[in-house]
């Protein structure tokens, strides 16, 4: 378990949702990976927001699914891809990283991932 950052396009992204502004843009429906190790900021609006590394945005196995005050989301990583040392993740409204609103940025593991394995990377935003 992780404690994460909403970014400030992550909160931005509610509000125009909330209030029907700006299109509105895209719900948030990928989860993503990546190898930077830069602390979570508020301004960052993608993953490897420092360095040249590898990231990879993919869509999420279902929609988000709420329970109570609870909204989970998770996507499969099968073992074909994301085979690299992941060190943070996020949640996006699209696939591609840099163009797509990032909703969260969180610092994980590190852990590499392997073409022996599939991870299920599921994540958790609770109201309280």
């Amino acid at each position: 378990e992780y404690k994460n950052l909403i970014t400030t396009v992550g909160k931005n992204l509610i509000l125009d949702r909330l209030f029907a502004l700006s299109g509105p843009p895209a719900a948030i429906v990928s989860v993503g990976v990546g190898t930077d190790v830069t602390a979570a900021a508020v301004g960052q609006t993608q993953l490897n927001p420092t360095v040249a590394g590898t990231v990879l945005l993919q869509t999420a196995d279902a929609g988000p699914a709420r329970a109570s005050q609870t909204v989970s989301i998770q996507s499969t990583f099968g073992t074909g891809v994301a085979n690299f040392q992941w060190n943070e993740a996020g949640l996006f409204n699209g696939n591609v990283n840099g163009t797509s609103v990032m909703f969260n940025r969180v610092i994980i593991g590190p852990f590499t991932k392997s073409s022996s394995v599939s991870i299920i990377y599921k994540t958790t935003v609770t109201q309280s």
